[in-house]
């Protein structure tokens, strides 16, 4: 949390010391500098080169945290990391705990080896059926990655898929066991990714939690909000269950918790039968207490409430006010950069927001440099066929403009325009920036214009509904006079095995389908 000049004086003073440092001070310098991201590679190498020494008394858990820290800090030593798989899987041998067996295999996957001993893998097995959901998840880690290996590297390969369905097998089998939402949610919760999750064990934990609904009070509602964030599905009843428990027990929920429970409703772009009234009793409670919430809190908090399509005047005249603002700016430099710069950017949107649904508020737009300095897209393989496939449908590259940046910063992947008769009409200008006033002005009497959006899978919940953020820039283009053409690619990828013509025929449908 320091600024960097402290920082820097740090570094500088550590090398005096760390010669007299234990194994535990080591370990709290190290985890300390990857937690700050640290590129002081001289003194890195000092500490790992200490800590090589301690190895043979490091318990499993201080044996993770090293061979976490060399991952994240990418350092190479090719001798240093023999010795940790070595010692990590004599410690997985030896133990009979199965969150410190799981620990260790996970610390196993971050050194990316190819392979492990056979007796290793015969330890996994026989601890499979103990773990919990965090444990199965750790091990399922090194799994994976066993399963993605060159085979000429072993020939365990049969073992790792048999393992890995084994591990599956079992987490069904706990949840179909599970009786308790918040031991459920307390395991849930401690998962870090999805991507070792089959189908069936996605659906069975959506499916075990709506059987608990009834258990949910005020004091587990926030994790059940986390949940359905993590599972990144819309799941009805689920939705009612925390609007319902919300407005009941407003008063003993705090008023921070707030953010948490309005996320899924707004990320996952969902609006509850009851939506107006739990979206006010929600309000009424951050306005009642809005001093006890910190600057980033209630940024977020009127974030969450724009994608969901509130603008409360009061929270957005709170918020776009210069003491808010530089009280908000010192919070921000105090976070780790990847938090500060995603809390900046719902800034932005915020106040992008404010700017495109409600310019009656007298809200400036002050995000156009910041914007300027972030704009980062690359044409990819997918958008190159894109744009020769519109080309080739409207005339000629004159007819289209690519990458295009509209008024107040949007980035749309393509923009043409048709006329009244739905005849394209070309391009005379070749800078692809408008403003406000020439969006209107480049449009012939009758013309409309289309942009034509590719979303990948993070657009989209697993249910494939439109995310609140995707929907929201819709919602923006089509007010800026645009009508959008959204292209999702789990309907794209499929015809691209078969042939020009499916393709030509997807996007003549979605271009003139609705004209």
């Amino acid at each position: 949390m320091s600024s960097d000049p402290i920082r820097d004086r740090l570094e500088e003073k550590l090398p005096t010391f760390i010669d007299e440092m234990n194994l535990s001070r080591l370990l709290l310098v190290l985890r300390a500098m990857v937690e700050m991201d640290s590129k002081n590679n001289a003194l890195i190498h000092k500490i790992f080169l200490l800590l090589q020494k301690y190895l043979d008394i490091c318990k499993p858990l201080q044996l993770y945290y090293i061979t976490e820290a060399l991952a994240h800090l990418s350092y190479q030593n090719t001798k240093l990391m023999k010795e940790l798989q070595g010692h990590l899987q004599r410690n997985l041998m030896a133990s009979f705990v199965p969150s410190e067996v799981a620990t260790m295999a996970k610390a196993l996957a971050l050194l990316n080896f190819h392979q492990v001993d056979e007796a290793v893998l015969s330890r996994i097995g026989d601890i499979i059926q103990q773990c919990n959901l965090p444990s199965l998840e750790k091990i399922a880690v090194l799994l994976l990655q066993l399963c993605r290996t060159p085979r000429g590297f072993g020939n365990h390969h049969k073992t790792y898929k048999e393992l890995l369905n084994h591990l599956n097998s079992c987490a069904v089998e706990r949840l179909q066991h599970a009786d308790s939402i918040d031991l459920l949610l307390e395991e849930i919760l401690q998962l870090k990714t999805r991507q070792w999750m089959t189908e069936e064990l996605t659906e069975g934990l959506l499916d075990i939690c709506q059987r608990l609904l009834h258990t949910v009070t005020w004091r587990n509602v926030t994790k059940l909000s986390i949940f359905l964030c993590q599972m990144n599905n819309a799941r009805a009843p689920v939705f009612h269950t925390i609007a319902a428990v919300t407005m009941e027990d407003i008063a003993k929920i705090h008023p921070s918790s707030i953010l948490i429970v309005l996320r899924p409703f707004s990320f996952l772009n969902y609006e509850p039968p009851q939506g107006g009234e739990f979206f006010n009793v929600c309000l009424q409670h951050v306005l009642e207490h809005k001093d006890l919430l910190s600057p980033s809190c209630l940024m977020q908090i009127c974030y969450n409430f724009a994608m969901v399509k509130q603008f409360p005047k009061e929270l957005i005249n709170t918020i776009f006010n210069i003491t808010f603002l530089r009280q908000l700016d010192v919070q921000l430099k105090s976070f780790p950069p990847a938090q500060g710069m995603n809390l900046r950017s719902y800034l932005m949107e915020l106040n992008r927001a404010v700017c495109i649904e409600h310019p009656e508020y007298r809200v400036p737009w002050f995000h156009e440099p910041y914007c300027q300095h972030m704009k980062k897209k690359e044409m990819t393989s997918m958008g190159q066929l894109l744009q020769d496939l519109l080309e080739e449908i409207l005339g000629g590259e004159r007819y289209t403009k690519v990458s295009v940046t509209t008024p107040y910063s949007y980035s749309i992947d393509f923009e043409f325009m048709l006329d009244k008769d739905k005849k394209p009409i070309p391009y005379q200008e070749p800078d692809n920036a408008v403003t406000m006033s020439e969006l209107g002005s480049q449009s012939p009497e009758g013309a409309r214009r289309f942009a034509v959006e590719l979303l990948g899978l993070k657009a989209f919940c697993s249910n494939t509904h439109l995310k609140g953020q995707f929907a929201m820039k819709k919602r923006h283009l089509e007010i800026l006079g645009y009508h959008v053409i959204q292209i999702p690619s789990y309907e794209w990828k499929p015809l691209t095995g078969n042939g020009r013509d499916l393709q030509t025929q997807y996007l003549r449908k979605k271009i003139y389908a609705d004209i």
